[in-house]
């Protein structure tokens, strides 16, 4: 997939008028809930420059992850957000 979409992060791809994510945010706005994305280094500026257009309220946060080999798994970026 990374060859067809370059460095951009799955979530943000665009569809249709929006990306993907914003598909979903509005979604997740009908709940009410705290939201949260857990992002690596690599993305996390482009996820920031996504909400700051789209204005969607969710906490970014960044694991600290550079590489494939440091990277959390989703069940580790769970407990990262959680004991944050």
């Amino acid at each position: 997939m990374q060859g067809l979409i370059g460095d951009i992060p799955k979530a943000l791809v665009p569809l249709s008028r929006q990306v993907l994510l914003d598909t979903l945010m509005q979604r997740l706005a009908l709940l009410e809930l705290p939201t949260y994305l857990v992002t690596n280094s690599r993305y996390h500026d482009q996820f920031q420059a996504w909400q700051a257009k789209a204005r969607w309220p969710i906490d970014i946060i960044d694991d600290g992850s550079t590489e494939p080999a440091n990277r959390l798994g989703a069940v580790g970026d769970l407990a990262f957000a959680i004991h944050r």
